[in-house]
Order: C-alpha cells, then sequence, then structure tokens
C-alpha cells in the first residue's frame, strides 16, 4: 500500500543524517551547532528534500542532485528564505509534498521495484480483461482506427497493441463495466489487483512531453493536453526516451506511481502535429466540461490514434519487452506473426491469444 510522503521522506532524511561524510550529515550537525534541536535539524533537511520534490513534481523541473546539495551548504537557512524571487513558500511545501494524501514518494529503488510488480499484475490483467471483450469490441476498435481492411486485421505488431488499448480503455463506460465484470468473476481479489482495478477506472490518455530522462527509471513528462507535469516511470523508456518528444498513451497511477499501458505512439511528423493540435482545438473548443466529455467518450482518444497511425507512428515503436515499447526508426512494417509473442504481454503465441479472437 502507498506510504505517506512525510514519512518517506523523514526516513530517507535520517538514512542520510546517519552518514556523517555526505552533506546531509554535514548539514545536520552544523544545524545542531548553531542551536537547533536535532529534531528541529531533521525537520529543515526534510523541508530541503520536500523542496526538490515540489520542484519536481508541480514545477516539472529535472532532478538535481548539484541544487539539492547546495540547498543543504545554506541550512539553516531554508530554499525559499533570501533566495530573491520565487513562489515557494514553507506552507506550500507542507501541503503539496508533506501532508498531501494523494502522493506517494519513494525512493528510486522502491519505486522501481513497485513498478515492476505492478507492470507484471496489470499485464496479468490487461489479458483476462481482453478475454471479456467480445470479438466486435477489437475489431470495431481496428475498424475506426484504420487497422482492418476486407475484414482482416491488416497492423503491425505496435498497431495491434493500440487497437486492444483503445478496446479496453478509449470509452469510459466500456472500461469501468470492463473493469466490473473481471472483479466480478474474481472471488477473493488480492490488493494489488484492487489498487491497479481503482487506478484502472481513471485511466486518461495523454500526450506527452518528454521534458527529461530519468536514468534507470523513466522520464520527467508534461501531459500537454491538460499541463500537469509527473514522472512516468517505464524502464525501456528510460533507456530510449529523447527530451522533447512527444508520446500519446494512456496513463494510470496504482499506488501513486504513474505508468503507461505500454501501448504508445510517437508524434513526430509536422502534418500530424497540426492535425492533433486541430483536434484538441475541437475538443475544448466548448471548455473544459465539453474536453472531459469527448475524452472519457472516448471521441479525442480515437481522433488522435487515427492521426498517429495514419502518419505512420504505428511503425516507429517496438516491444523490447511485454507491455514496454521503445522507439525505432521507421522501417520495419511487419505484421504480427501467428507465433509471435501477443503485444497485449500475455507471453502466450498471438494465434493462441487476442489472434484467435
Amino acid at each position: 500500500m502507498a506510504t505517506l510522503p512525510i514519512t518517506t521522506i523523514r526516513q530517507a532524511v535520517e538514512k542520510q543524517v546517519r552518514n556523517r561524510a555526505s552533506e546531509a550529515g554535514h548539514a545536520f550537525q552544523r544545524i545542531c551547532r548553531t542551536g537547533y534541536s536535532e529534531d528541529d535539524a531533521i525537520r529543515r533537511i526534510m523541508l530541503t528534500l520536500a523542496t526538490e520534490y515540489y520542484r519536481l513534481l508541480f514545477l516539472g523541473q529535472s532532478p538535481d542532485k548539484a541544487r539539492y546539495e547546495n540547498d543543504l551548504r545554506r541550512l539553516p537557512t531554508l530554499p525559499w528564505e533570501g533566495a530573491g524571487k520565487t513562489d515557494i513558500t514553507e506552507a506550500l511545501v507542507i501541503a503539496k509534498i508533506l501532508e498531501n494524501p494523494d502522493l506517494n514518494l519513494m525512493t528510486e529503488e522502491d519505486t522501481v521495484t513497485r513498478y515492476r510488480q505492478l507492470r507484471a499484475k496489470s499485464s496479468v490483467i490487461f489479458h483476462d480483461m481482453l478475454k471479456r471483450v467480445a470479438t466486435d469490441g477489437i475489431t470495431e476498435s481496428a475498424k475506426t482506427l484504420g487497422i482492418m481492411r476486407n475484414n482482416v486485421l491488416v497492423g503491425n505488431e505496435s498497431e495491434m497493441a493500440i487497437v486492444m488499448d483503445h478496446a479496453l480503455f478509449a470509452n469510459k463506460r466500456q472500461r469501468i463495466r470492463y473493469i466490473d465484470e473481471y472483479l466480478s468473476g474474481i472471488p477473493e481479489p488480492d490488493d494489488d489487483t484492487l489498487i491497479i482495478a481503482d487506478a484502472l477506472r481513471e485511466i486518461r490518455f495523454c500526450l506527452l512531453h518528454i521534458k527529461a530522462v530519468i536514468p534507470n527509471s523513466g522520464a520527467q513528462v508534461c501531459d500537454l493536453l491538460r499541463g500537469h507535469h509527473f514522472p512516468l516511470i517505464d524502464i525501456s523508456l528510460s533507456q530510449t526516451a529523447i527530451p522533447d518528444a512527444v508520446l500519446a498513451t494512456h496513463v494510470f497511477k496504482p499506488d501513486g506511481i504513474h505508468i503507461s499501458t505500454g501501448a504508445i505512439l510517437p508524434l513526430v511528423d509536422p502534418d500530424a502535429a497540426r492535425e492533433v493540435g486541430r483536434i484538441y482545438d475541437w475538443a475544448s473548443s466548448g471548455g473544459k466540461d465539453e474536453f472531459d466529455n469527448k475524452n472519457e467518450t472516448g471521441e479525442l482518444t480515437t481522433g488522435i490514434m487515427r492521426i498517429l497511425l495514419k502518419h505512420g507512428a504505428g511503425s516507429r515503436v517496438e516491444y523490447a519487452t511485454p507491455g514496454e515499447a521503445v522507439h525505432k526508426p521507421a522501417q520495419n512494417t511487419a505484421r504480427v506473426g501467428p507465433n509471435a509473442p501477443c503485444p497485449c504481454g500475455s507471453g502466450k503465441k498471438y494465434k493462441k491469444c487476442c489472434g484467435s479472437y
């Protein structure tokens, strides 16, 4: 289950302080020498670390170890004290980070470990949910997205993954029904299943602008459709992502960790970008309520997917591991063979899995 931010940050600070040779260890000793209690010293270091999280999660700034260590050297003066013009305040850092019940903060190692658990479980859930989608559901998505010709599915591996993703998640009303049907077939679902199911209820289709790569973890991104900044955890993406690239994908947040469904389309073609801009203007022209409605019913998602597929985005992605996409040059247009691994991530052959629908 998720750990409260203030607990996670305190544990991280106490671990840093135990290393007396570290910048945090030096800061702790210096603050105590100036007359502060040990608890006050820990609190000031916690506020300094929480400020880094605020910059990362709410200002879209890249992780910066040098900046954090410089802030530690200035203690007991806090980062926003005597720093010139800044919108950061103690109250803001406490409310947005330390006491934010919706925010889950873990160490990078713990985040990646938890991500791997959630990724493996979600791949199983996606496959099981696909079993509950009628043949017409996948067929209808393929037709809608232009991946079916003469009643034959003609997409390559990444395009088939997009079809399945669209069938499961594009329409919120259908998605909720699939989740409820899936859970009703499990007498006693485990905690992770419930965590993922709850997160899938609020899954969002996003246009992710990669602001910075987070080594061995993922990327710091901004959702261009909503202006939200957050770290997307995806091991393959951390190895292949290019700063300033734009990716279209569904994102959900189990246990406070932002994860994509693994079905990704890059926005690289200038004509595609112009068309996507026009469809976004259309979706948002009626205000927030109209935008939300078109997004939840799948109109916006479908429109963007169709544009990107039409301009060849499906040929610029391949799958290194189940559920994780990586970029590649637009060369390979091979179709999914019957004996190839199924794009849904089940580990089965395509002909024995989604290709049998």
